[in-house]
């Protein structure tokens, strides 16, 4: 729901450059195997298409490609070739795949397996989105972007393989079916909760997570006039949340692209009322006078800590540019200010 200063993105691709660098010769490895293993079984717009992304990634770095170089290469190579033809596996990648082994695939399937996304998630990707402090659904901000995947168990009852990791859940900004060439481009990838990136799919949202650097959100939740009548009877169910979408102005006309339209925002948090109510009382209790005596406590226990005490009034991270470290943070921090203004007020 706030952008990402994509200079911070940018650092972060530099520092895993080498990293990224290894990447790109593993990812064109897999693509000459292709090459050479499925050449025969292609259509010619599929074997045109393959030359031309192994020519793209001999000479650049497609993972760490910006915005506007991901509007070239679509410029430049297009969408997948539409084919209802399955290619035939070898043992090899059988292996690879994930979940259960398969016979067959599509040719866009086959490219986003050779492309690596699968291996990236669970081994790479984590670092760099934890570096950049991305933990939470950068669409609905109400979940964490993470995906737990089961561990499988031998009838003995012994672990069967690895321990199995937390992986991030990530949306294509740009569908990885349409352009599997850009399926382990980070800037193509914005991690987001398992219900979100169900619900998109390869819908379109206006709502871009790298850009410019934001001091404010452009999104903001309120409570409105319900807020006033919850405080005559302290009733939740007098709760109303509402979220200000830039890209729907109009609350009764469809708003293309935005967040409210395509992830339901509203009623997400509308289910949370109780959520709402703790944020009102919370911000009631730790009025001015309760926090300097406060303050003044925690610089006696906690001397010389770097923690912000703001952050213990409010139950979550006070800054608006660190909504993505923690799920709910964008509400909280929005109702606190608007409980505030309201006590000052009166």
């Amino acid at each position: 729901m706030i952008s990402i200063d994509k200079s911070v993105l940018d650092e972060c691709i530099r520092v895993f450059g080498a990293d990224l660098e290894k990447q790109r010769k593993e990812i064109r490895h897999n693509l000459l195997q292709v090459k050479s293993n499925y050449f025969d079984q292609l259509d010619s717009k599929q074997k045109r298409f393959l030359k031309k992304i192994i020519q793209k990634i001999s000479v650049c770095n497609l993972m760490s490609a910006d915005q506007d170089r991901i509007l070239d290469l679509i410029t430049e190579l297009g969408e997948t070739p539409k084919s209802k033809n399955t290619i035939k596996l070898a043992d090899a990648d059988k292996k690879n795949s994930s979940g259960k082994p398969i016979n067959n695939i599509s040719f866009h399937d086959l490219l986003v397996l050779k492309f690596n996304y699968s291996a990236y998630r669970g081994n790479f990707y984590p670092r760099l989105f934890s570096r950049l402090g991305i933990k939470s659904c950068v669409y609905c901000n109400s979940q964490l972007a993470l995906n737990v995947e089961k561990n499988t168990y031998t009838q003995a009852g012994k672990l069967n393989g690895r321990l199995k990791v937390a992986k991030y859940q990530l949306d294509h900004a740009y569908s990885k079916a349409d352009y599997p060439y850009l399926s382990a481009t980070i800037y193509n990838l914005y991690p987001c909760c398992a219900v979100c990136n169900n619900v998109k799919r390869k819908k379109k949202v206006n709502f871009k997570l790298y850009g410019d650097a934001q001091l404010q959100s452009n999104y903001t939740f309120s409570l409105k006039d319900s807020l006033t009548e919850y405080m005559l009877c302290y009733d939740p169910e007098k709760l109303m949340v509402y979220f200000d979408d830039p890209d729907k102005p109009l609350q009764n006309r469809e708003g293309k692209g935005s967040l409210e339209d395509t992830f339901h925002i509203s009623s997400i948090y509308n289910a949370q009322k109780d959520l709402a109510e703790e944020i009102i009382i919370r911000t009631q209790i730790y009025n001015q006078t309760y926090r300097k005596d406060l303050e003044e406590s925690f610089r006696t226990l906690f001397p010389g800590s770097g923690f912000s005490i703001e952050r213990f009034f409010l139950g979550t991270y006070p800054d608006s540019k660190d909504i993505h470290r923690r799920p709910l943070s964008k509400f909280t921090q929005d109702i606190s200010k608007e409980v505030s203004r309201l006590s000052s007020e009166s």
